[in-house]
């Protein structure tokens, strides 16, 4: 599957967006409702493990270590300009947490492999207590060797 990383420019860009898109539409497909935070560690956990499994991105999406897994304002940014979602603050406890109703039906248009790694992901953590999607991702190699404020780097 190509990630967008060998055009160039605007391409490079374009292709990025789209890649980041059908992995957000993969997830989404499964899901009502999911909190943002959920989105953020599917998405890495999805890419981790595909990246293990295949040696290859996803996306072109970077990572960083986070308080609660990590973060991307590359998936933050690609959720702003999404269509059929609405972004509600939901209460928690004590919290007030930032969450997506997903008015649209999604079809996930990765590749098989991409398509397979991402089910698998969705079903072993979709509906985990938060505390357990965070340890996972806390035991990942790039997560473990990032410092905060840098990019958690697939290697």
């Amino acid at each position: 599957m190509a990630t967008g990383t060998s055009d160039a420019g605007e391409g490079k860009r374009h292709n990025a967006d789209s890649d980041i898109r059908s992995l957000l539409e993969c997830i989404l497909s499964d899901f009502s409702n999911i909190s943002v935070k959920r989105v953020h560690n599917l998405s890495y956990l999805s890419e981790y493990k595909y990246w293990s499994d295949c040696k290859n991105r996803l996306t072109t999406a970077e990572y960083q270590p986070y308080l609660e897994g990590v973060h991307s304002e590359d998936i933050a940014e690609a959720l702003d300009n999404f269509n059929g979602i609405e972004t509600r603050r939901v209460q928690v406890g004590k919290d007030r947490v930032l969450t997506l109703k997903v008015k649209e039906k999604y079809d996930c248009n990765l590749d098989k492999n991409g398509r397979e790694v991402v089910e698998r992901v969705v079903d072993d953590f979709g509906e985990v207590p938060p505390a357990t999607i965070q340890r996972v991702i806390a035991d990942t190699k790039g997560f473990e060797e990032a410092n905060s404020g840098t990019a958690i780097q697939f290697q």
